[in-house]
């Protein structure tokens, strides 16, 4: 558990037409938790194929991101 300290999101940004898909993603996310860290939210994966591009997945992914970030460190009286 050398990460268990850290806590971590990932996104990945690949073009589902590809075998291998976001596949350093998905193994980065599961490595980071298999040495302990903790992910603050759930893996996300952008697809270039998507309508919206990767930006489909990404924006929501962003919004979560910030959620889970201030939910877990908020910000100090006073600042916004």
């Amino acid at each position: 558990d050398s990460l268990s300290s850290v806590f971590f999101g990932c996104f990945g940004l690949g073009d589902s037409s590809y075998a291998k898909y976001n596949a350093v993603a998905k193994r980065l996310f599961k490595r980071l938790e298999s040495l302990g860290g903790k992910s603050i939210l759930p893996l996300g994966l952008g697809d270039d194929q998507d309508k919206g591009g990767y930006d489909a997945a990404l924006d929501p992914w962003l919004v979560q991101l910030w959620d889970a970030a201030l939910a877990k460190w908020p910000m100090p009286d006073g600042v916004s």
